[in-house]
């Protein structure tokens, strides 16, 4: 709110100084709506309402001053209500009711606005929102007093009809809002009270704390306002000795600086290199693993009859054709070897009475295995052929894999059931009448989901048909 008012003031631009002034009005609104009491919330919606009406007359008004002169530089301009009377009484109501002057609706919101800044019960709020109100009284009755009043100093044609009485149209909208804040009081209601309490703002029922803060900042805007082109003055030569320390030059630098730590993570990161992504994506299982607290590992299930037995030899030729896809040279014969891996991890399906998983992972796994083989046959030669040799990045991606997959079954083994896995496995047998909880809830209770995967299995073996057929193989 500050930040913006001296920026406004130091401002010669029209634009800008409605644009800087924004920015204060705006961190009114979010101190307001931080504050997070009954009072600010209803200081803050009413000010929204009132800034809405204030600042587009002013924009209008700006416009149409530019328009006529063919200047936005404020030092240029003076002296333009005889020649431009409506946008005169346009600026001049929406520049009182910024400036926190009665009976506009900028005055009551700045009222409300300051007894919900006494309700904070803090020291230095108070005395922000005075110097905040100080400074936008200033640049408010400033922006209009130069442009409007003392002797002319451009050229004027024809006001604009359109432009002008829009802002008055708006502006006035200030005005009836201060004489009859009970036109949005109802609305405002709504929002802030949810038993329907009723907010009444007037200017009779206005705190005698908040009128004496009123009166201050009236005060210090009074002698800024008398001062305002040696206090611009000395504002514009702090900002300009500050050099690259101005707002813009932090905000450029600060920029600039996260452009170039994207653009060398990005380099390190996405070079392009498949074992980068993989060791990467270790890196960060390793630390989610690692940032976990308590880990209950190797809490290992009991083996009970040939089932587990199977399971457990299933496991352990999962292991070994792993190895077998790493070490081989030829890549058919890796590319075999991991669709083994798929098979097998159908079969421990079957044995755990999920067919529709082990169907959807055979159909996956025949996919997977066909869209290899044409990406092999079509790869030359020499591409596969070429030998590499095994580094010691190698050797940390293996061992990282390992242990992250070793935490991650820790993990499930020693997870305790959740309470959605313990509903599904108590109310559903009771609602249906089946024993077998995955194929309950695959028909039951997420059909639609199931309906999608078949779907993506149509849709991917059609991809696969359209293949052999384009490339006859």
């Amino acid at each position: 709110m500050i930040i913006g008012g001296l920026l406004a003031i130091r401002a010669v631009d029209l634009k800008k100084i409605l644009a800087y002034s924004t920015i204060s009005q705006l961190g009114l609104l979010v101190s307001a709506f931080g504050l997070a009491s009954i009072t600010s919330q209803e200081a803050g919606l009413l000010h929204l309402v009132n800034h809405v009406g204030m600042k587009a007359a002013l924009f209008l008004v700006a416009g149409g001053v530019t328009l006529a002169t063919g200047a936005s530089d404020i030092r240029h301009l003076g002296g333009l209500g005889r020649r431009m009377p409506v946008t005169a009484v346009a600026a001049g109501l929406a520049a009182i009711s910024m400036a926190g002057l009665p009976p506009l609706g900028g005055f009551l919101s700045k009222e409300v606005y300051f007894e919900s800044i006494l309700e904070s019960g803090t020291v230095w709020m108070p005395v922000l929102a005075v110097v905040g109100g100080a400074l936008t009284f200033a640049y408010s009755l400033y922006f209009f007093s130069r442009i409007f009043l003392g002797r002319r100093r451009s050229e004027v044609s024809r006001e604009s009809p359109l432009l002008s009485v829009s802002a008055l149209i708006l502006a006035g909208l200030t005005l009836a809002l201060g004489v009859f804040p009970t036109a949005v009081s109802g609305l405002i209601s709504s929002v802030v009270h949810a038993d329907g309490a009723p907010f009444s703002p007037s200017l009779l029922s206005l705190s005698t704390e908040s009128l004496v803060m009123s009166l201050i900042s009236i005060g210090l805007g009074s002698l800024i306002l008398w001062k305002y082109e040696r206090v611009a003055a000395i504002l514009s030569r702090s900002v300009s000795g500050l050099r690259g320390a101005t707002l813009d030059g932090v905000y450029g630098s600060l920029t600039g600086a996260a452009r170039r730590v994207a653009g060398a993570v990005g380099y390190a990161v996405q070079n392009g290199s498949i074992r980068r992504y993989t060791g990467v994506l270790i890196l960060f299982v390793l630390l989610a693993m690692i940032w976990r607290p308590s880990v209950g590992l190797f809490e290992m299930p009991q083996i009970d009859d040939a089932r587990d037995v199977a399971i457990v030899i299933i496991l352990i030729a999962l292991v070994l054709f792993a190895a077998l896809a790493a070490y081989l040279k030829r890549l058919l014969y890796a590319v075999l070897s991991l669709s083994g891996m798929g098979f097998l991890l159908a079969t421990t399906f079957m044995f755990l009475n999920a067919p529709d998983l082990a169907m959807t992972q055979i159909l996956v796994e025949m996919v997977f295995l066909v869209v290899f083989l044409i990406v092999l046959y079509k790869i030359p030669f020499r591409a596969i052929q070429t030998p590499r040799r095994r580094g010691p990045l190698d050797v940390v991606l293996a061992a990282g894999m390992v242990l992250g997959v070793t935490l991650l079954v820790g993990l499930s083994i020693s997870a305790v059931l959740s309470s959605v896995a313990q509903y599904y496995l108590g109310a559903p047998v009771e609602l249906t009448g089946g024993h077998n909880v995955v194929n309950i809830v695959v028909t039951n209770f997420r059909a639609f989901d199931t309906l999608g995967e078949i779907t993506v299995i149509v849709v991917a073996s059609l991809a696969v048909y359209t293949l052999l057929r384009r490339w006859k193989v």
